[in-house]
């Protein structure tokens, strides 16, 4: 051979090889030479070729062509044996077997994520991420990979990953997986970092050095609910708190609307209106509103005020959301008496108009029974007996009245009295009096009685 190795760029398409005689002969010269592989490959990284030189007299110099066969695979330099072999009119000089160098021009692949964007629901366990090479090498390609938060958190959210990937030559793809942690929090979709580095054999893709893995939420949205159907509070406590809950913690910002409305009570008088919106931080399960309660001096029945929730923002409304606050009432019943303790009436007026009172307005209805009996008047005689009456009050009212009948006739006598009780109050209790005296004033004039005078003349 003219020289002790050879070289041929892969894009070169063929390479030249000298042969020499060591002198010019007189006689022709023939010698064989072939190819054979080393760690080139006949087929895919050049052309087998065989064949035999002749030197015709006086020739000292003859050459083959071996024909380079170009590919895009990144890969080592690779080689191939030349041999001569089965000299005529000459022997074997030295050396008799070269090497032919196939020099690589071919760059090196990229490796990147593929895609750049991944997305797993939370309760599918793990995702899988695929890295690729732009294409396939000859060489053995690594390079590093690693999760890093983005508004994931490691440890929580998913399990912080990180490792090497190896492709062998002609591989060009890849994967690793990273586990993700499911919980049972309504949340955004959250986001980890995915980074590749440390390339071996193979240069970072722009961008596919870098990826994103989105952490599809799959829980349902908490409900808002009153934490109960019922409050009360005490007219003289001045406000009630009512407390709002989600049924569970959500990872976002709640918000729910709230009211009031007049149940039996009234606002303005028994209590101010009330409304606005609640607002859950992230993590938090109960707030809680005030509704402002009016204590007034009037007894009267327990009343209600109507709790409404409306309009919830990433949640729905669940139960209750309707609820009911009782004002508690705590003002005593009032009393209820005669408006005096005697009363009086002529014996020919007719009637007596005897007054209860109560001693404060009340909110309910107030009833109390009343009842005549004999003193020194007699019943039937001198008045008509009322066994037992009942007197109602409305709300609002202090005063009522009932008639007692009297009974005229024509002689003339005492005084005399009859006696009123008060029995039986329902909302109220009884005061001072509850028993009073009718007075029948008689009016009748005195009778005179007349007795004759008789004369009688006397005689001595």
């Amino acid at each position: 051979f003219g020289d002790p190795s050879y070289s041929v760029n892969e894009s070169g398409g063929t390479a030249i090889i000298n042969i020499t005689l060591n002198t010019s002969s007189s006689a022709v010269v023939e010698v064989n030479y072939a190819t054979s592989d080393g760690t080139a490959t006949a087929g895919s990284d050049y052309s087998d070729t065989s064949g035999t030189l002749t030197f015709d007299p006086g020739e000292t110099s003859q050459s083959f062509s071996v024909p380079i066969l170009e590919d895009t695979l990144d890969e080592a330099n690779e080689t191939l044996d030349l041999i001569l072999s089965d000299p005529v009119n000459a022997s074997l000089g030295t050396p008799s077997t070269v090497t032919l160098t196939i020099v690589d021009d071919d760059g090196s692949p990229t490796v990147q994520f593929d895609p750049t964007s991944f997305s797993v629901n939370e309760n599918d366990g793990s995702a899988t991420i695929w890295v690729t090479l732009s294409a396939a090498s000859g060489l053995t390609v690594r390079v590093d990979y690693a999760t890093s938060d983005g508004t994931a958190t490691a440890g929580s959210d998913y399990t912080d990953t990180s490792g090497t990937l190896t492709f062998d030559p002609g591989e060009t793809s890849q994967s690793f997986s990273v586990p993700i942690l499911q919980d049972t929090r309504d949340e955004t979709d959250e986001i980890l970092n995915l980074t590749l580095s440390n390339p071996d054999n193979a240069t970072l893709g722009a961008p596919g050095g870098s990826a994103t893995l989105t952490i599809v939420d799959d829980d349902d949205a908490p409900t808002v609910q009153f934490s109960q159907s019922t409050y009360s509070v005490g007219e003289s406590e001045g406000t009630a708190t009512i407390t709002v809950n989600l049924s569970t913690e959500s990872g976002k910002s709640v918000s729910v609307d709230y009211a009031t409305s007049d149940g039996t009570a009234t606002s303005g008088v028994d209590y101010t209106t009330a409304s606005g919106m609640l607002t859950f931080a992230a993590g938090e399960t109960s707030q809680s509103f005030s509704v402002p309660i009016l204590p007034d001096a009037l007894d009267e029945a327990n009343e209600t005020v109507n709790l409404t929730l409306s309009n919830p923002d990433n949640a729905t409304l669940g139960a209750p959301d309707n609820a009911t606050l009782t004002i508690v009432d705590d003002d005593d019943a009032p009393t209820v008496q005669f408006s005096q303790s005697t009363y009086s009436a002529g014996e020919s007026e007719g009637t007596a108009i005897i007054t209860v009172t109560l001693s404060a307005v009340s909110g309910q209805s107030v009833s109390v029974d009343y009842a005549t009996s004999d003193g020194t008047a007699t019943a039937g005689d001198d008045y008509t007996a009322i066994p037992i009456g009942t007197l109602d009050f409305a709300p609002g009212d202090t005063s009522k009245t009932f008639s007692v009948e009297i009974l005229p006739d024509a002689l003339d006598e005492a005084d005399e009295t009859i006696i009123l009780t008060l029995s039986n109050p329902d909302d109220a209790t009884l005061g001072t009096p509850d028993s009073a005296t009718l007075t029948i004033v008689d009016d009748d004039d005195y009778h005179y009685l007349y007795l004759p005078i008789i004369l009688r003349n006397h005689t001595d």
